[in-house]
């Protein structure tokens, strides 16, 4: 394959852009995970999972590894790539579990991207726990991410859980929670503060 950046992203772009036509490309850029530097692996495994989703599974190592990464730009990528994946990125579940709580309690990276990407792999079912336990923190600033997170979801599927959370006591009642579930609510009667 070309060795030259530039030409080698042009390459994968064009590869990307025939979508399954290029599935027998596939084989060149599977050994192109095996080599690269982590940016380009990351670029070269998205293509890989456009153009031959039965190659996923030979993907995922070097998606978790971007996953696990102190750069923000190269976990963001692989979040990214796992969102476009779906349910096909499950794999990768327990990785991006841990790194949406790391987001909420040291206030770093994005978790907007983190919850996108387990809605896309796993359903709302899978983020709200998480969130939940964050909004429970002592910590404000962790509990106001994880509000504001939820509020982003804007999904009427967490809101089971949230008002399961309100009334067993597992999470604190507050009028900016409430009025969450309220903007969430599809037209019902408000909870109460």
């Amino acid at each position: 394959m070309l060795r030259q950046p530039e030409l080698q992203s042009q390459a994968l772009y064009l590869l990307d852009s025939f979508g399954p036509q290029a599935r027998p490309a596939a084989p060149a850029l599977l050994e192109l995970l095996k080599t690269e530097k982590l940016a380009v692996r990351l670029q070269v495994a998205s293509v890989v999972c456009r153009i031959d989703p039965a190659q996923i599974d030979a993907a995922m190592p070097t998606l978790i590894e971007g996953l696990q990464q102190k750069s923000s730009e190269l976990v963001g990528d692989a979040l990214d790539i796992l969102a476009d994946l779906g349910a096909g990125g499950k794999a990768a579940l327990p990785t991006v579990k841990v790194i949406l709580r790391e987001a909420l309690k040291y206030q770093q990276g994005n978790p907007r991207s983190v919850i996108r990407a387990l809605e896309s792999m796993s359903g709302v079912a899978e983020v709200m726990p998480i969130l939940i336990e964050a909004m429970n923190s002592e910590d404000r600033t962790v509990r106001n991410r994880a509000t504001f997170c939820i509020g982003r979801m804007n999904s009427a599927a967490s809101l089971p859980a949230l008002q399961t959370a309100l009334t067993t006591g597992q999470l604190r009642s507050s009028a900016e929670l409430a009025a969450l579930l309220n903007r969430l609510r599809p037209q019902t009667s408000p909870v109460s503060q």
